[in-house]
């Protein structure tokens, strides 16, 4: 089996996994929660999920639970190794670095100023998305860092984003998504909106955009220049976020814990869609998966001032969330009549 760990404020994007019944055989969800209380972790194959819902310590001791299964499964596959695997920040300034994307980050906290504009304002975790409009330059940068501190919102854990995007010949912005699981590149999506942050479709999408989405599913037409931003972020397990402007790759973020398509109802027209994605969800997973259904679970040691953490924090109501969340998938599955999943 493969163990998926989570943060237990944000189970809900496991639904639509759990909702396909080869994956409930394969797929374990663990909540890092429960792992830090109990300081042992599964054993075999795992994906670390959720990096930007770790503080510093709590990433230290997810990364010694990913060398506790390494170390009692050598071949077992880790995606997302906690030591390694970049955040927004990190991994918008490394792909800049290489020249593979052209978006900058700038810190809040650094005093630094963005080196080009437009750019906008947003936390370096989560998937909120812009707090600002965009800022065309200097004296419009400085004065939105001057009205977030006075609405009481710091400048640590802000960055600065440099704004690439721009709307098709039809006036609409596209925002493209695509799974990596493991070795496989899965298109997942065209997002089409009109306003410059996409964050979903705009009602009035045409049936020539729906047409786009499933050509883009079905050729998966850009492997060559997702893979290696993933490669950079030391990132196997997540779904990455872009656009072009003037047939440049442009990348907005990856997410670590990423929301999979329903797989079954919703608009019928692009069910064709939905089929090509879970076939290959499923494929990427199934080829990860040990063929083991062992529950054997071994201890961690992680650094020792973790045990004083462990004392200010009430892991034991957290744990609760975590029997909830089991609890919630297990009926989620149950709902499901046999031959009703897609």
């Amino acid at each position: 089996m493969i163990s998926v760990f989570a943060h237990a404020n944000n189970t809900h994007t496991l639904g639509n996994l759990f909702s396909v019944a080869p994956l409930r055989k394969i797929l374990r969800p663990v909540l890092y929660q429960d792992a830090f209380r109990t300081l042992t972790v599964p054993v075999g194959p795992a994906i670390f999920m959720d990096m930007d819902l770790l503080d510093a310590r709590q990433r230290e001791v997810a990364a010694s639970m990913a060398g506790a299964i390494r170390a009692a499964s050598p071949g077992a596959p880790i995606l997302n190794h906690p030591a390694i695997a970049c955040e927004r920040y990190e991994l918008l300034s490394r792909t800049h670095r290489l020249g593979l994307s052209p978006v900058q980050a700038t810190r809040l906290e650094s005093g630094d100023m963005p080196q080009r504009y437009p750019v906008f304002i947003r936390s370096e975790c989560g998937a909120n998305g812009p707090e600002t409009g965009l800022l065309h330059n200097e004296a419009d940068y400085t004065q939105a860092v001057e009205d977030l501190r006075r609405h009481g919102k710091p400048a640590k854990g802000r960055i600065a984003v440099s704004y690439h995007a721009q709307p098709g010949a039809d006036g609409y912005f596209r925002k493209f998504g695509a799974f990596r699981i493991g070795d496989s590149i899965i298109p997942q999506h065209i997002q089409f909106n009109r306003d410059w942050v996409v964050k979903a479709n705009a009602p009035d999408r045409t049936e020539t955009h729906i047409a786009e989405e499933q050509a883009y599913c079905e050729l998966n037409p850009h492997p060559a220049l997702v893979m290696p931003v993933f490669e950079a972020g030391h990132i196997e397990f997540g779904r990455i976020d872009y656009g072009f402007v003037d047939g440049q790759f442009c990348l907005y973020e990856i997410n670590t814990n990423p929301t999979f398509p329903r797989f079954a109802g919703g608009d019928q027209k692009r069910n064709a869609r939905r089929l090509i994605i879970r076939n290959a969800v499923v494929e990427a997973l199934q080829r990860i998966d040990d063929g083991k259904s062992s529950r054997r679970s071994v201890p961690f040691m992680p650094l020792s001032p973790y045990r004083d953490y462990v004392d200010t924090h009430n892991w034991s109501v957290l744990s609760r969330s975590a029997w909830r969340m089991r609890l919630v998938l297990r009926k989620r599955a149950a709902r499901l009549k046999p031959g009703s999943e897609s």
